[in-house]
Parts: C-alpha cells; structure tokens; sequence
C-alpha cells in the first residue's frame, strides 16, 4: 500500500507538471506531430528491415537464388527511408527542446524580475542558477524528450510483438511471460532513483550558492583571513552534493546492470525453444533470426520505457524546484485603483511610518520625514536603526505596516505603483547635484526635518 501510494504520488505530480509546463510547448505543436510523423516512418521502417535482413536466408534455404538481388534492392531503399526519417525526427527533437528550454527560461527570468527583492533576496543566487539551467534541461527531458520517446517506444513495441506472433505464437508467449520481471525491475529502480535526484539536485543548489558567494566576497575572505573556513565549508557542501550525486549515479548503472543481465536470460531462453522449432521442421532458418532480431530490437522500447519510467522519477523533483519560482509572490502589491506616480519637483515625506520585519521585531516606529526637494540628507545611525529598510521603504521593496503611509510628494502626489516609479522618486528627491541645494528652489522651503 505505502508503495502503490508514492507511485501514484509520482503520476499526480507529473501530471500537474505537465498541465503547468503545457504553455511553453504549446505554440509547437505542429511541429511536434511533424516530429511524431517522423518517428512513424522511422519505426515502420525498422520493422521492414528486420524482416527483410532475415528473408535471404529463407531464400537460400529454399534454393530461390534468383529473389535475392530484388529483396537487398528493396531493402536498400527501405534504408534510405529510413536514415532521412531518423535525420529528420532527430533535427525537430533538438529544436523543439531549445525552442522549449528558451521559453522557460525567459519566463522564470521575468517572473524573478516582477518580484520584489526581497522574495528574490531569499533564494541564493547559485541556487536560482542552477534552476535556471540544469533544472530547466531536467523538466525540458519531460516535456519534449519524453513525449517523443514515449511515441517511438509504444509504436515499436506494438509493431515488434505483432512481428513475434506473426512469426511463432507459441514463441512469442514464451517472450511475453518474462514481461513481469521488467515492471518490478523498474518499480524497485524507480523510487531509489527519485530520491537520489532529490537529494542531488538541493545539495548541488546549495554547493553552487556557495560558490557564487565565495566568489563574490573573496576580498572580504582575503582580509578576515577566513580562507580556510571557507575552503572547509566548500568541502563540506561538496562532499554532501558528492555522496548524493554517487548515490544517482550509482543507481543509473545498476540499472543498466541488471536490465541488460535480464534480457540476455530471456534471450537465452527463446533461443533454446527455437532451435528446437527449427530442428523440427516447424520454423525456417530466416523466420528464427528475424525472431530474435525482433526480440533482440524489443529490448530497445522495453528499455526505453522502463528507463522513462526511471528518469521521470529522477527528474521531477527539479519541476517541483522550477514551480517554486513560479509559486512565489511578491510582498508588496498595487492597491486596486492606485495611480501612478507623476513627480514633477520630487519631494519626500513620511508620516508616521512602522515597520518590522517577519520575525515580528520593530525597525521603524512612528517615523517622520520631510526632505525638499533637490536636497541631500545623509541618515546617520547605529546598525540595524533602520537606514537600510527606510531606503527599502523608499523604493518600495517592502510596504509600511497598515495604518500608515510612505508617500513621494509633487505637485501631483499619487500613490507609487511600482518600485520603478518610486525609485525615481526618491532619486529625484535624494540625488539632484549638491549645488541645486543652493538654489532658490530650496531657500524657499524649510530644511528637511526628522523626528
């Protein structure tokens, strides 16, 4: 029961997924039937050489020399069909997972542009980093890579097994009974594998903010002589990233191990019930090797669909890490019927203004501010007095507590309904040139005051 719950944990989320990345592959889905279109040649054409490659030894059998140049002319263009289907589907494939990749990419990019800094600030730059690329490649294997293979693998192995009964029923159902083992095999890979990826994709997050950081404090690291901390701290990091990086890996490989050991155990054991068949009279040479040439080429789709089952399972984790992104919301939003600022001399008040922070403690408490305009203020004070969130304030990174109100003053005062248009207005306020505060403009006005 615990088992059949997380596998359908799994298909629910991939299914949201799907409904939450369906936009950014939707304006290809011509391209993507063409694509489909393509693989159906491919296939079909597979299926056709198979058969053809084990023909002649039927003919040679049956002492029909004379059909043989007509079946490798057939079998010649047959194979052309074949590699310009393959060129084809494999060309759309690689466009249609950049035209993808490219989408979300510039979607989370605007997305943690809309955001205030704040909300940004809370995500480590290497992290969004690596969302940005490895995880959106990750989600890209989804959403294009799967969709495609899972095409080309339920069509081969419907054409596949078709072939088998075609050729010898009985044989046939000795090869489907092993069927069973290659589902458990997958459920016991799968759910390991989703876990591994978890715990890879978050570490790895985690070592790649640590680098950026480092990075872009080495002259703070150099001066605090705090190189070997931080060097130990980067092992760390790596060191967990490492163990769950193995951990998929070595899942990855055991995988491989253990599907390939199957199949060569089930080859085995048609091959003894054929030859049997064929010592008989039963079967034709030609008919046996074009039966385990299609049992042998049936490993392609089993694999194939018991691997997507796997990296599906792996890849999850990293949609889940791009909808976090997407998920989040800024902290401040515009008032419904706010205007927008229009400054026209730029000057600054604040009227009783609070704030605090999420951990519930004040930073500014019934703060009051005046500056005229074109004129230069510098606030001075102790750390964490409030300087830094009454520049926030200002920008509209955060909004005031309810009650109260941050305002940018001109001729025509409004609401700020941007942090754009409220930070032109605290520039036009704080950063005119130092002589305009000589002007007359300002003489006529009291001096800033704070209280």
């Amino acid at each position: 029961m615990v088992g059949s719950g997380r596998y359908t944990g799994l298909w629910q989320s991939l299914r949201l997924s799907y409904q939450r990345f369906a936009g950014f592959a939707r304006p290809d889905r011509r391209y993507f039937w063409l694509n489909v279109l393509a693989i159906v040649v491919a296939v079909v054409t597979n299926t056709a050489m198979i058969w053809l490659m084990g023909l002649p030894l039927s003919l040679v059998q049956l002492g029909d020399y004379d059909a043989l140049l007509g079946v490798l002319a057939v079998f010649a263009v047959v194979l052309l069909i074949n590699q310009a289907a393959q060129f084809t589907g494999g060309l759309l494939g690689n466009w249609l997972e950049l035209r993808f990749i490219g989408r979300v990419r510039n979607a989370l990019m605007t997305q943690l542009f809309s955001l205030s800094f704040p909300v940004a600030g809370k995500m480590a730059r290497g992290d969004l980093l690596a969302r940005l690329s490895n995880d959106v490649d990750r989600v890209s294997e989804i959403w294009v890579q799967a969709r495609l293979m899972l095409v080309s693998h339920l069509l081969t192995l419907g054409l596949y097994v078709f072939m088998l009964f075609w050729i010898d029923a009985g044989l046939a159902l000795v090869a489907m009974a092993t069927l069973p083992l290659f589902v458990l095999h997958q459920r016991i890979f799968s759910r390991r594998k989703r876990e591994a990826a978890e715990g890879f994709l978050h570490s790895n997050g985690e070592l790649l903010a640590c680098e950026e950081q480092g990075l872009a404090n080495l002259r703070g690291t150099s001066a605090n002589n705090a190189e070997s901390p931080m060097a130990g701290l980067h092992r760390k990091m790596f060191d967990r990233a490492f163990r769950w990086g193995l951990r998929e890996r070595g899942l990855e490989v055991g995988f491989e191990v253990s599907f390939i050991l199957l199949i060569y155990l089930v080859g085995l054991l048609v091959v003894l019930f054929g030859v049997r068949e064929v010592s008989s009279g039963s079967m034709m040479i030609g008919q046996l090797v074009s039966f385990l040439l299609y049992l042998g080429y049936l490993t392609v789709p089993v694999r194939g669909l018991a691997d997507l089952g796997f990296q599906l399972a792996g890849n999850q984790p990293a949609a889940e890490r791009i909808n976090e992104v997407f998920d989040a919301t800024p902290n401040v939003r515009d008032a419904s019927g706010a205007m927008e600022l229009s400054v026209s001399e730029g000057s600054i008040e604040l009227d009783g203004v609070s704030f605090a922070y999420a951990d519930g403690t004040p930073v500014l408490v019934d703060a009051c501010v005046y500056i005229n305009p074109g004129e230069t203020v510098a606030l001075v004070g102790p750390s964490g007095s409030g300087k830094s969130t009454l520049a926030a304030l200002l920008l509209r990174f955060h909004d005031p507590l309810p009650g109260v109100c941050v305002s940018a003053l001109s001729a025509s005062a409004a609401a700020p309904t941007t942090p754009s248009t409220a930070a032109h207005a605290a520039a036009s306020a704080a950063t005119h040139t130092a002589a305009s505060t000589a002007s007359s403009s300002t003489h006529d006005k009291p001096p800033a005051s704070v209280c």
